[in-house]
Protein backbone atom coordinates (compact mmCIF):
# COMPACT_ATOMS: atom_id res chain seq x y z
CA UNK A 1 0.00 0.00 0.00
CA UNK A 2 1.37 3.51 -0.94
CA UNK A 3 0.16 6.68 0.30
CA UNK A 4 -0.50 7.61 -3.56
CA UNK A 5 -3.82 5.36 -2.77
CA UNK A 6 -5.17 7.90 -0.41
CA UNK A 7 -6.72 11.65 -1.02
CA UNK A 8 -5.03 14.39 0.65
CA UNK A 9 -7.09 17.35 1.64
CA UNK A 10 -5.71 20.30 3.45
CA UNK A 11 -6.63 21.25 6.87
CA UNK A 12 -8.54 24.76 7.87
CA UNK A 13 -7.45 27.31 9.52
CA UNK A 14 -8.95 30.75 11.23
CA UNK A 15 -8.28 34.22 12.29
CA UNK A 16 -7.93 34.92 15.60
CA UNK A 17 -6.86 38.58 17.03
CA UNK A 18 -5.74 39.84 13.83
CA UNK A 19 -3.36 36.38 13.71
CA UNK A 20 -3.69 33.55 11.61
CA UNK A 21 -4.34 30.68 13.92
CA UNK A 22 -3.90 26.92 12.67
CA UNK A 23 -6.05 24.63 14.67
CA UNK A 24 -3.68 21.84 13.31
CA UNK A 25 -1.10 22.84 15.46
CA UNK A 26 0.07 20.39 18.24
CA UNK A 27 -0.17 22.46 21.12
CA UNK A 28 -1.84 22.50 24.17
CA UNK A 29 -5.03 24.62 23.66
CA UNK A 30 -5.57 22.58 20.32
CA UNK A 31 -5.31 19.19 22.04
CA UNK A 32 -7.67 20.34 24.63
CA UNK A 33 -10.17 22.06 22.15
CA UNK A 34 -10.12 18.70 19.91
CA UNK A 35 -11.04 16.51 22.95
CA UNK A 36 -13.79 18.94 23.76
CA UNK A 37 -14.89 19.32 20.05
CA UNK A 38 -14.93 15.04 19.88
CA UNK A 39 -16.72 14.81 22.85
CA UNK A 40 -19.83 16.68 22.06
CA UNK A 41 -19.89 15.05 18.46
CA UNK A 42 -19.81 11.46 20.55
CA UNK A 43 -23.15 12.40 22.39
CA UNK A 44 -24.53 13.56 18.89
CA UNK A 45 -23.24 10.16 16.92
CA UNK A 46 -24.79 8.27 20.19
CA UNK A 47 -28.15 9.05 19.31
CA UNK A 48 -27.87 8.73 16.13
CA UNK A 49 -30.14 5.81 14.53
CA UNK A 50 -26.93 5.15 11.98
CA UNK A 51 -24.94 4.08 14.97
CA UNK A 52 -27.75 2.30 16.46
CA UNK A 53 -27.95 0.12 13.38
CA UNK A 54 -24.71 -0.62 12.69
CA UNK A 55 -23.85 -1.66 16.19
CA UNK A 56 -27.16 -4.01 16.77
CA UNK A 57 -26.59 -5.36 13.15
CA UNK A 58 -22.41 -6.05 14.13
CA UNK A 59 -23.73 -7.90 17.00
CA UNK A 60 -26.49 -10.15 15.39
CA UNK A 61 -24.25 -10.83 12.49
CA UNK A 62 -21.68 -11.95 15.01
CA UNK A 63 -23.77 -13.52 17.18
CA UNK A 64 -25.26 -15.59 14.33
CA UNK A 65 -22.10 -16.49 12.29
CA UNK A 66 -20.16 -17.03 16.02
CA UNK A 67 -17.49 -14.81 14.73
CA UNK A 68 -15.83 -11.92 17.46
CA UNK A 69 -13.49 -9.87 15.81
CA UNK A 70 -10.75 -8.47 17.34
CA UNK A 71 -9.09 -5.65 15.97
CA UNK A 72 -9.91 -3.00 13.43
CA UNK A 73 -7.98 -2.08 10.27
CA UNK A 74 -9.24 1.82 9.73
CA UNK A 75 -7.64 3.29 6.51
CA UNK A 76 -8.66 6.60 4.34
CA UNK A 77 -10.48 8.37 7.39
CA UNK A 78 -8.89 12.23 7.21
CA UNK A 79 -7.74 14.38 9.51
CA UNK A 80 -9.79 14.17 12.66
CA UNK A 81 -8.54 17.93 13.66
CA UNK A 82 -9.19 19.68 10.77
CA UNK A 83 -12.26 17.85 9.09
CA UNK A 84 -15.59 17.46 10.71
CA UNK A 85 -16.22 14.18 8.76
CA UNK A 86 -13.27 12.79 9.98
CA UNK A 87 -14.45 13.72 13.35
CA UNK A 88 -17.99 12.18 13.20
CA UNK A 89 -16.26 9.02 11.31
CA UNK A 90 -13.89 8.09 14.31
CA UNK A 91 -16.64 8.90 16.85
CA UNK A 92 -18.60 6.20 15.10
CA UNK A 93 -15.35 3.82 15.18
CA UNK A 94 -14.61 4.52 18.83
CA UNK A 95 -18.31 3.62 19.42
CA UNK A 96 -18.23 0.35 17.28
CA UNK A 97 -14.99 -0.94 18.94
CA UNK A 98 -16.66 0.14 22.42
CA UNK A 99 -19.72 -1.80 22.16
CA UNK A 100 -18.38 -4.58 20.06
CA UNK A 101 -15.67 -5.06 22.73
CA UNK A 102 -12.71 -4.61 20.14
CA UNK A 103 -9.51 -3.89 22.15
CA UNK A 104 -7.39 -3.44 19.33
CA UNK A 105 -7.58 -0.53 16.71
CA UNK A 106 -5.06 0.08 13.85
CA UNK A 107 -5.47 3.20 11.94
CA UNK A 108 -3.74 5.44 9.03
CA UNK A 109 -3.72 8.16 6.82
CA UNK A 110 -0.93 10.12 5.31
CA UNK A 111 -2.63 13.30 5.98
CA UNK A 112 -2.77 12.62 9.80
CA UNK A 113 -0.09 15.39 11.46
CA UNK A 114 1.31 15.22 14.59
CA UNK A 115 -1.85 16.54 16.76
CA UNK A 116 -4.00 13.61 14.70
CA UNK A 117 -1.40 11.13 15.85
CA UNK A 118 -1.48 12.67 19.31
CA UNK A 119 -4.88 12.43 19.85
CA UNK A 120 -5.42 8.87 18.46
CA UNK A 121 -2.59 7.46 20.30
CA UNK A 122 -2.42 9.23 23.59
CA UNK A 123 -6.38 10.02 24.30
CA UNK A 124 -7.66 6.80 22.28
CA UNK A 125 -5.07 4.57 22.67
CA UNK A 126 -5.32 3.44 18.72
CA UNK A 127 -2.58 2.23 17.26
CA UNK A 128 -1.36 4.34 14.23
CA UNK A 129 0.89 2.76 11.61
CA UNK A 130 1.34 2.56 7.74
CA UNK A 131 1.34 -1.28 8.22
CA UNK A 132 -0.88 -3.91 9.96
CA UNK A 133 0.69 -7.27 9.98
CA UNK A 134 -2.37 -9.80 10.87
CA UNK A 135 -1.62 -13.13 12.59
CA UNK A 136 -2.89 -16.20 11.44
CA UNK A 137 -6.05 -16.04 13.91
CA UNK A 138 -6.70 -12.15 13.58
CA UNK A 139 -10.17 -11.63 13.41
CA UNK A 140 -10.56 -7.91 11.66
CA UNK A 141 -13.06 -5.84 10.50
CA UNK A 142 -11.98 -2.84 8.19
CA UNK A 143 -13.33 0.35 8.36
CA UNK A 144 -13.13 2.08 5.12
CA UNK A 145 -15.61 5.10 5.11
CA UNK A 146 -15.71 7.11 1.64
CA UNK A 147 -12.47 5.56 1.07
CA UNK A 148 -11.51 6.18 -2.85
CA UNK A 149 -12.36 3.00 -4.76
CA UNK A 150 -8.55 2.86 -6.03
CA UNK A 151 -7.61 2.16 -2.03
CA UNK A 152 -10.87 -0.23 -1.96
CA UNK A 153 -9.05 -2.26 -4.51
CA UNK A 154 -5.91 -2.30 -3.84
CA UNK A 155 -6.52 -3.51 0.07
CA UNK A 156 -8.84 -6.37 -0.86
CA UNK A 157 -6.27 -7.56 -3.50
CA UNK A 158 -3.82 -7.53 -1.17
CA UNK A 159 -4.72 -7.44 2.76
CA UNK A 160 -8.38 -9.96 1.35
CA UNK A 161 -10.27 -8.69 3.88
CA UNK A 162 -13.37 -10.77 4.98
CA UNK A 163 -15.34 -8.01 6.44
CA UNK A 164 -15.40 -4.11 6.00
CA UNK A 165 -17.58 -0.94 6.41
CA UNK A 166 -17.27 0.98 3.77
CA UNK A 167 -19.11 2.38 0.78
CA UNK A 168 -21.71 0.10 -1.12
CA UNK A 169 -19.96 -1.08 -4.08
CA UNK A 170 -23.14 -1.22 -6.19
CA UNK A 171 -22.89 2.66 -6.58
CA UNK A 172 -19.83 2.53 -8.70
CA UNK A 173 -21.89 0.31 -11.20
CA UNK A 174 -23.87 4.23 -12.26
CA UNK A 175 -20.12 5.49 -12.47
CA UNK A 176 -19.02 2.75 -15.10
CA UNK A 177 -20.17 0.09 -17.44
CA UNK A 178 -20.20 -3.42 -16.25
CA UNK A 179 -17.06 -4.09 -18.80
CA UNK A 180 -15.29 -0.31 -17.12
CA UNK A 181 -15.75 -1.38 -13.85
CA UNK A 182 -14.90 -5.11 -14.04
CA UNK A 183 -11.27 -3.66 -15.83
CA UNK A 184 -10.47 -0.98 -13.73
CA UNK A 185 -11.34 -2.39 -10.70
CA UNK A 186 -11.85 -6.24 -10.80
CA UNK A 187 -12.08 -7.22 -6.79
CA UNK A 188 -14.80 -4.44 -6.06
CA UNK A 189 -16.50 -5.15 -9.31
CA UNK A 190 -17.29 -9.13 -8.13
CA UNK A 191 -18.05 -7.90 -5.11
CA UNK A 192 -20.54 -5.93 -6.62
CA UNK A 193 -21.83 -8.31 -8.96
CA UNK A 194 -22.84 -10.83 -5.99
CA UNK A 195 -24.46 -7.64 -4.43
CA UNK A 196 -26.16 -7.57 -7.88
CA UNK A 197 -26.73 -11.28 -8.06
CA UNK A 198 -30.91 -11.02 -9.06
CA UNK A 199 -30.23 -8.70 -11.55
CA UNK A 200 -27.06 -9.06 -13.11
CA UNK A 201 -26.59 -10.98 -16.63
CA UNK A 202 -24.84 -14.05 -16.24
CA UNK A 203 -21.56 -14.02 -14.92
CA UNK A 204 -19.83 -16.52 -17.58
CA UNK A 205 -19.81 -16.29 -20.93
CA UNK A 206 -17.63 -14.84 -23.96
CA UNK A 207 -17.82 -11.92 -25.51
CA UNK A 208 -20.41 -11.71 -28.51
CA UNK A 209 -18.88 -11.74 -31.97
CA UNK A 210 -19.67 -9.29 -34.44
CA UNK A 211 -17.73 -5.93 -33.10
CA UNK A 212 -20.78 -6.30 -30.17
CA UNK A 213 -23.65 -6.36 -32.90
CA UNK A 214 -25.37 -9.66 -34.04
CA UNK A 215 -27.62 -9.33 -37.06
CA UNK A 216 -31.51 -9.79 -36.28
CA UNK A 217 -34.03 -11.00 -39.06
CA UNK A 218 -37.19 -8.57 -38.51
CA UNK A 219 -40.81 -10.49 -38.37
CA UNK A 220 -41.94 -8.54 -41.29
CA UNK A 221 -39.15 -9.28 -43.61
CA UNK A 222 -36.68 -11.94 -44.22
CA UNK A 223 -35.12 -9.63 -46.56
CA UNK A 224 -34.76 -6.85 -44.15
CA UNK A 225 -31.74 -7.11 -41.47
CA UNK A 226 -30.84 -4.63 -38.50
CA UNK A 227 -27.89 -4.57 -36.27
CA UNK A 228 -28.93 -4.76 -32.60
CA UNK A 229 -26.67 -3.55 -29.73
CA UNK A 230 -25.71 -6.75 -27.62
CA UNK A 231 -24.37 -6.03 -24.17
CA UNK A 232 -20.91 -7.42 -23.41
CA UNK A 233 -21.30 -10.20 -20.78
CA UNK A 234 -18.29 -9.91 -18.39
CA UNK A 235 -16.66 -12.89 -17.10
CA UNK A 236 -15.97 -12.44 -13.54
CA UNK A 237 -13.46 -15.13 -12.56
CA UNK A 238 -14.34 -16.22 -9.13
CA UNK A 239 -12.05 -19.20 -9.35
CA UNK A 240 -9.07 -16.90 -9.11
CA UNK A 241 -10.70 -14.62 -6.42
CA UNK A 242 -10.19 -15.69 -2.59
CA UNK A 243 -14.26 -14.74 -2.24
CA UNK A 244 -16.92 -16.84 -3.96
CA UNK A 245 -19.99 -15.62 -2.26
CA UNK A 246 -20.99 -12.11 -0.04
CA UNK A 247 -23.26 -10.76 2.39
CA UNK A 248 -24.67 -6.61 2.42
CA UNK A 249 -26.58 -4.70 4.58
CA UNK A 250 -27.03 -1.25 3.83
CA UNK A 251 -27.38 1.71 6.17
CA UNK A 252 -30.29 3.88 4.84
CA UNK A 253 -30.40 6.19 7.46
CA UNK A 254 -26.45 7.69 7.18
CA UNK A 255 -28.11 9.05 3.89
CA UNK A 256 -30.11 11.77 5.92
CA UNK A 257 -27.77 14.78 5.18
CA UNK A 258 -30.02 16.68 7.65
CA UNK A 259 -28.24 16.19 10.33
CA UNK A 260 -25.00 18.26 12.21
CA UNK A 261 -22.39 15.38 10.47
CA UNK A 262 -24.07 16.11 6.99
CA UNK A 263 -22.86 13.11 4.83
CA UNK A 264 -20.15 11.49 7.09
CA UNK A 265 -22.04 8.26 6.64
CA UNK A 266 -23.77 8.54 3.34
CA UNK A 267 -24.43 5.13 1.65
CA UNK A 268 -22.69 3.15 4.36
CA UNK A 269 -22.89 -0.80 3.66
CA UNK A 270 -21.15 -3.95 6.06
CA UNK A 271 -19.93 -6.54 3.51
CA UNK A 272 -19.19 -9.84 4.45
CA UNK A 273 -17.35 -11.67 2.03
CA UNK A 274 -17.14 -16.08 2.06
CA UNK A 275 -14.85 -18.69 0.41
Amino acid sequence: MTDDSFVTLKASSKKKSGVLVDKTLNTKENYLKLIERFNSRLQLVKSADIYKEIVDSLKQFSDKNNIHWNSIRCLALGSPCSENQALFQLCLLHLIANDCKIKVISIYDPVFNDLDRKFLQQELKFAVEKEYVRSDNDCCCYYMPHSPISLLETIISTEKPEWMLTNDFTLYSSKYTEVEYYDKYPYCARIANLHNVKTQLPTTGEKPDNDDFEVVVSKRSQRKKTKQFIKPIVKYDYDSCYFKSSTKIVYLSGNDSNQPWDYSFSDTSFTALYK
